[in-house]
């Protein structure tokens, strides 16, 4: 149910429809690495930086990608990001088994 409102509502994008269902049959192997993901927002902060310019959801996403690199998550998609959150709620975000 989560899935359709994500995928449907108003805060719709390509990144919900194309993770969601990855995430849902448990498949993080389709997609821009984490850890190739972590040096571009790394290149971006610093760029911030050296123009003086604020970025806070860059940095706030940075200590994601940092944690889920530390979980030895780095070579998983970006779809991968969702078992760093996963581990912190003691859940999983996936199918139900018998679920189409």
């Amino acid at each position: 149910k989560v899935a359709q409102v994500v995928t449907t509502g108003t805060g719709r994008s390509f990144a919900a429809e194309f993770f969601i269902p990855l995430t849902l049959e448990n498949r993080f192997d389709e997609g821009y690495p984490v850890k190739s993901a972590y040096k571009d927002m790394i290149s971006a902060a610093e760029i911030s930086a050296h123009k003086g310019i604020p970025l806070p959801v860059v940095n706030a996403t940075t200590v994601t990608f940092q944690m889920a690199i530390a979980e030895g998550l780095g070579d998983l998609s970006k779809g991968g990001l969702i078992r760093v959150f996963e581990k912190l709620l003691g859940t999983e975000f996936r199918k139900s088994k018998g679920a189409k």
